[in-house]
């Protein structure tokens, strides 16, 4: 059905309702786009909201401030509709405004005007002209990357319009922030941007052989062909030219060669068809295999925030049919075993490491070490995908030293002493390259396989650096490229993070971290719940978190006490406070006693 254009009484009435109750509700973005079915030759048809009309000289209707909320609904058809917005602008700066970046703003509010505090003189053949200003507060919620990349902002800033009156209709003839941003509500930016993923490829060296790592982003679905779905198509296949630009930029690769064009894109009975130009036509076989799986996992993957663009993938250079058929399935890991793991926990009444085997068996003891105090454990780590190593870490002093030993064995463990200051070590995590991660207070070490653990610096958060926080938990993701970490700021408030991480040999280093997702109360624990999903432990609740920026969606309660969490994709474990380990899943979120002890961990 499609969205029809409202009279303008009615578009500024609910304009004028939004801003007396100090901002309308929203969904915040992340949630699914707004959607009809079409016909079987279309993956996708979308409802866009048409722009409101322009202004007109009915000043008692068209006062500044209803040109300023009109302006702003009109924005959101900037991609397929520049005009829409264009008229509300003075003609002068009609001609030249063409914002290059877009900030997400909450609803506005304190929407007020005021007459110019300066004199305007007009040239001595012009008649004097009137000018108004316009101010409203918005809470700047985000700013969207070059590539897509939502990221978080704060503050409360004010934003000022200045309009005048030009042949008795009030236009814009000042925009805020020198024109430069396109600014869009909150609500407006779910209809028009869509969440999807980006697929890049992890360096050489990687657990898994042509490892796709997923880079969430947000594409326009606005243009001259929406409904069939090649607009977002387009906007994600030239994402992939560049070598990554967002959070995840150096850590990942491309194999799409610099100065790769796109001549066309089409989409039928769901068949994507691809035309590149330019440097592409250089590329060797192995290369286009490559370049044709960054693309079928891009456009035809189900990543869980929209549905796939397309079902399959031809490749076409210059017009010839390069690759076609099906491509490799397993490109991108799952973030759990295929089969069922065992867990593994500090063993309060063995004083030892035992394993929780799949389906809640009777638990196994499986590390007793005498050098081991285990009543001062404080974390505990197995390797994946059927590693043989258990690591635990205890405080030493008023530091961290780590263990690392066999499953099983009997030899002693090897001991890491890596601080006597700055607390005790709060999270382990496995890679899948054999590398541990740990993380006290501030500070991070990578301990590989050899004996030297090796200092890394943790990442900053935008608007500040990491002397300003401390790591409470630190998960490295399957693919060894992405870790979130949960942090606590010097002020005492809680982050959900994500960066990415390069290992060079004896040299490790973080890239700058993104806020992953807000709306969570005092977060206690994360954990990797899928290839696009993060879970977390706040308030009183199990939370999914999207990668993409949107808000902590609950999953299930939290049984009580709960303190720490782990998954592997399909149950959960919960330790509590009062030294008992409980389970449940997903789909059946009944929490049952598995047993007695501390610290639950999945491998990894």
């Amino acid at each position: 059905m499609a969205r029809h254009r409202l009279p303008a009484t009615v578009v500024f009435a609910a304009a004028a309702a939004c801003v007396a109750l100090a901002g309308c509700a929203s969904t915040p973005p992340g949630g699914a786009p707004r959607a009809v079915s079409g016909p079987s030759t279309q993956v996708q048809a979308y409802v866009l909201p048409e722009p409101p009309p322009p202004p007109t000289s009915n000043i008692r209707l068209w006062t500044p401030s209803a040109v300023v909320l009109g302006f702003l609904h009109a924005s959101a058809s900037f991609a397929i509709d520049p005009a829409a917005a264009r008229a509300y602008l003075v003609p002068q700066l009609r001609k030249h405004w063409d914002p290059s970046a877009v900030t997400v703003v909450g609803a506005p509010h304190d929407v007020t005007q005021a007459p110019y505090p300066f004199a305007l003189q007009p040239a001595a053949s012009q008649q004097p002209i009137q000018y108004r200003r316009v101010y409203f507060t918005g809470q700047k919620l985000a700013t969207l990357g070059l590539s897509g990349q939502y990221q978080y902002a704060s503050g409360n800033p004010r934003y000022v319009f200045t309009l005048a009156l030009v042949n008795g209709v009030w236009l814009i003839y000042q925009l805020p922030q020198g024109g430069r941003v396109l600014l869009l509500t909150q609500s407006d930016f779910e209809d028009v941007y869509q969440p999807r993923n980006l697929y890049f490829f992890a360096p050489n060296g990687t657990p898994y052989p042509q490892l796709l790592v997923p880079e969430p982003v947000y594409a326009p679905v606005e243009g001259s062909d929406t409904a069939l779905n090649t607009t977002v198509a387009a906007h994600l296949v030239t994402g992939l030219f560049k070598d990554n630009s967002g959070w995840l930029a150096g850590a990942t690769l491309t194999e799409f060669p610099a100065g790769t064009t796109l001549r066309s894109l089409s989409i039928t009975d769901q068949i994507a068809v691809v035309n590149l130009g330019g440097a592409a036509a250089r590329a060797q076989q192995q290369q286009i295999i490559e370049m044709a799986e960054q693309l079928k996992a891009t456009l035809t993957t189900a990543s869980g925030y929209s549905p796939p663009v397309a079902r399959a993938v031809d490749l076409e250079i210059n017009g010839k049919l390069k690759y076609t058929g099906d491509l490799p399935a397993d490109s991108v890991p799952p973030v759990s075993a295929a089969g069922p793991e065992p867990a593994f926990y500090i063993d309060d009444q063995g004083g030892g490491v035992a394993e929780l085997l799949p389906r809640h068996k009777v638990p196994v003891q499986v590390v007793s070490a005498p050098q081991i105090d285990f009543a001062t454990a404080t974390a505990v780590a197995a390797q994946p995908d059927g590693g043989q190593q258990v690591a635990v870490a205890v405080s030493h002093y008023a530091g961290c030293a780590v263990y690392i030993g066999d499953l099983g064995s009997k030899t002693a463990y090897r001991i890491h002493y890596l601080s006597r200051k700055g607390g005790p070590c709060t999270s382990l995590s496995w890679d899948s390259n054999g590398n541990l991660w740990v993380a006290a207070g501030k500070r991070i070490w990578l301990v590989p396989a050899g004996p030297h653990p090796l200092a890394v610096s943790p990442p900053d958060i935008p608007g500040t650096s990491s002397a300003n926080y401390s790591i409470l938990d630190l998960c490295v993701a399957p693919d060894a490229v992405r870790v979130a970490l949960l942090v606590q700021t010097t002020a005492g408030t809680r982050e959900v993070l994500l960066a990415a991480v390069t290992v060079h040999g004896a040299s490790a280093s973080f890239g700058p971290a993104v806020v992953a997702g807000t709306g969570l109360f005092h977060p206690a624990a994360i954990a990797w719940y899928n290839p696009y999903y993060l879970v977390a432990l706040a308030g009183l609740a199990i939370n999914q978190v999207p990668l993409t920026g949107g808000t902590g969606q609950q999953l299930e309660p939290a049984p009580t006490g709960a303190e720490t969490l782990t998954t592997d994709g399909t149950h959960f474990l919960v330790g509590t406070t009062q030294a008992q380990i409980v389970t449940a899943t997903a789909s059946a979120p009944n929490w049952a006693r598995a047993a007695a002890g501390a610290d639950p961990i999945y491998p990894g």
